[in-house]
């Protein structure tokens, strides 16, 4: 393989190193944000059934047991979803770092091949230097 070549697949190769990363921090920002979506969701959906409850409320117990139970409803809901973040979150780094290592890996390699190839060019540069100082 040419050096040149060599040179241009090593370079490709950081880019797609860089992409890659890239691209496994926009899927975890993707799930974050999924879960964030629907923690929002559930709780207009809470609030709405609320207040249909309280507008058929007949005294101020079935407003006080509504109110109780729609607290106790959304704490409940609250700690679920935060703990799925927190789940989420907790393995979000060992994912990044496990990518990381891997991009760094590639990049190395990629460095090496890099290297080499342009010691072969030096090299055959300096053979044509000599063959043109012969003639």
């Amino acid at each position: 393989m040419d050096p040149k070549d060599k040179l241009q697949n090593a370079a490709k190769g950081g880019i797609d190193t860089a992409m890659a990363g890239f691209t496994t921090a926009t899927k975890n920002m993707q799930v974050i944000a999924g879960e964030i979506a629907k923690m929002s969701m559930e709780s207009y959906e809470n609030s709405a059934q609320l207040i249909e409850k309280l507008r058929g409320a007949k005294s101020w117990e079935d407003i006080v047991a509504i109110q109780t139970g729609y607290m106790k409803t959304a704490y409940e809901n609250f700690a679920s979803r935060t703990q799925k973040l927190g789940e989420i979150m907790g393995t979000m780094p060992q994912e990044m770092a496990r990518t990381y290592t891997q991009l760094f890996n590639q990049g190395k390699e990629s460095a090496e091949a890099a290297g080499d190839a342009a010691k072969q060019a030096g090299e055959q540069a300096a053979d044509q230097i000599k063959d043109a100082t012969k003639t």
